[in-house]
């Protein structure tokens, strides 16, 4: 019998059986068992909600419905239903190692607020396989938090709806001065995810609560993310990647008013061969051996991600009156 730890684990789910089954295979091998596993089903189809998922040996699992909201909501209803006074947030596609909840329960015990754990994945091309954010970031994905820390913080706030509400979460701790940090050990296995055209252009389009994130924290909040199109750095509002495509975008409307078709058709084919680049420089970064046809695929899978993360990043602005392209 491993040690019981006074811990609530809180698992927001949607329509991902397999995954929730390696989950609960995961945290039956962990070395400190939780006090409760609260799953929230954020509104799944009926053939594949979180409670059809056997949950083998594990005790004390308790499955909850809401209509579908997102996983910051989810998560919110977990942590209410939550009896422990410390709770541990991972998501239902992800696998923690053997010693998660040990050690990152333990980092809150020896006096954190707030402790999360390193998120790995295998390392590669980005399209078009999808991996989520990784390294020793607060990640909502690997996340242990006092209750009362969370209760002050209010909880994630619901508006991000599938991305950033983790990025927000920890800004806004660190204005309470809220102790937070990345516990030693504690990792947590993000397998990646093959993703058609479809899935392609709705992950670009979560980038539509990038506006809003810089409404509330400010400019500077992309800093950490490494990456020159997601920083509004160039002009007020606007990222290198953002500039480029505001321009070519007019240009090309401009031409079709002007009766010169064939050159916004390069204008646009001009810009589908950045964006096929930018993805390749990518895969030489990561330093990974490719054939031909995967730096092929990879290449025209970039396209439909960054088309959707700009009309993300548009429609975001509109509807958060603040430009950030």
């Amino acid at each position: 019998m491993n040690p019981a730890v006074d811990v609530s684990v809180v698992v927001p789910y949607y329509n991902a059986p397999g995954g929730l089954a390696q989950l609960y295979a995961a945290l039956a091998r962990q070395t400190a068992e939780p006090k409760e596993i609260v799953v929230v089903d954020d509104g799944s189809p009926a053939a594949r909600a979180a409670a059809s998922v056997p949950c083998g040996e594990l005790e004390r699992v308790r499955v909850v419905v809401q209509r579908n909201a997102g996983a910051a909501t989810a998560r919110n209803a977990g942590a209410a239903l939550a009896t422990a006074p410390v709770v541990a947030f991972v998501d239902s596609d992800c696998v923690p190692d053997p010693d998660w909840l040990e050690r990152t329960s333990r980092a809150v015990e020896d006096g954190l607020a707030i402790a999360y754990g390193r998120v790995y994945s295998e390392s590669g091309y980005p399209y078009p396989l999808w991996t989520a954010p990784g390294g020793q970031a607060l990640i909502s994905a690997s996340l242990v938090v006092r209750n009362d820390a969370f209760a002050a913080l209010g909880g994630f706030d619901g508006a991000f709806v599938g991305y950033r509400e983790d990025t927000d979460f920890g800004l806004r701790a660190e204005a309470m001065n809220l102790s937070l940090g990345c516990a030693v050990g504690g990792a947590t296995y993000h397998p990646v995810r093959r993703q058609g055209l479809r899935k392609l252009w709705h992950a670009g389009m979560l980038h539509r609560n990038d506006p809003l994130l810089l409404k509330r924290h400010g400019p500077g909040v992309f800093a950490d993310l490494g990456l020159s199109m997601t920083k509004p750095t160039i002009s007020p509002g606007f990222s290198p990647a953002g500039i480029f495509v505001t321009g070519a975008f007019l240009g090309a409307v401009a031409c079709v008013a002007g009766g010169r078709a064939g050159t916004a058709v390069a204008l646009v084919a001009g810009v589908a061969a950045a964006m096929c680049a930018g993805t390749l420089l990518a895969g030489v970064r990561a330093g990974k051996r490719r054939t031909r046809a995967e730096i092929a695929a990879n290449a025209l899978a970039g396209v439909p991600y960054l088309c959707g993360w700009y009309a993300g990043r548009v429609s975001g602005s509109i509807a958060h009156r603040t430009l950030c392209l």
